[in-house]
């Protein structure tokens, strides 16, 4: 059993919010788990050659509880990494996908890559020809740790249009 298995003693359900809101004349659609709160919050959308790519600028908002972290995409010696499985309407794609830098925490002999708070993921939906809407889902699994790490998992889905 590997370190961060170890760390993760206790089972967490899967829960999972829709809710449409306004945050700051940007549309928010969210998600919350025991201990992370997910959004996707439109940025801007670009058109260019002429017309064709549609770039469908966004941002995945993570907030974690307080006294809680989460891990980026390399947790380090220890804890679970922070994974997102992206679902696109076609013909769509995700590219540009842009984590922060992560808090460098050493305890130990342990060395990890945290993120506390609130943590913005920019991310861009590209998609080629005359712009459809479209229905697109981000699956999250998170390991949020305070003295242990808890596995978590959101759905958050959200739609272009």
């Amino acid at each position: 059993m590997t370190r961060a298995a170890r760390l993760c003693v206790l089972p967490s359900a899967v829960m999972m919010a829709t809710v449409a809101s306004k945050a700051s004349a940007q549309t928010a659609v969210t998600a919350q788990s025991a201990h992370v709160q997910a959004a996707v919050v439109n940025r801007n959308i670009d058109r260019v050659a002429g017309g064709r790519t549609v770039r469908d600028r966004r941002s995945l908002v993570l907030t974690v509880a307080e006294g809680w972290h989460i891990y980026g995409t390399q947790s380090g010696t220890s804890g679970i990494p922070t994974r997102l499985q992206w679902t696109v309407a076609s013909p769509g794609r995700v590219t540009e996908v842009q984590w922060p830098k992560t808090n460098t925490v050493t305890r130990g002999r342990d060395t990890t890559y945290e993120y506390e708070g609130e943590v913005a993921v920019p991310f861009t939906i590209e998609a080629v020809g005359a712009p459809k809407a479209g229905r697109h889902a981000v699956d999250i699994s998170v390991g949020v740790c305070r003295e242990i790490c808890l596995p978590e998992r959101l759905r958050v889905v959200f739609r272009t249009r």
